[in-house]
């Protein structure tokens, strides 16, 4: 399999939500998928959130 990639925009959306390299990484290798706008696939992975938001 070829390594996982993320572009420089998809860094940047990472720090926006709060989210890690590792976490999009697992989500994209262990998470469900769907079919997203202009024919994507979306990736999606819940995470648990043990604290108040």
């Amino acid at each position: 399999m070829k390594p996982i990639r993320l572009s420089k925009h998809a860094l940047e959306q990472c720090l926006v939500r709060g989210a890690t390299e590792m976490e999009v990484k697992k989500a994209i290798l262990e998470g469900s998928r769907e079919l997203a706008k202009h024919g994507r696939i979306l990736c999606r992975f819940n995470y648990s959130f043990n604290n108040c938001w």
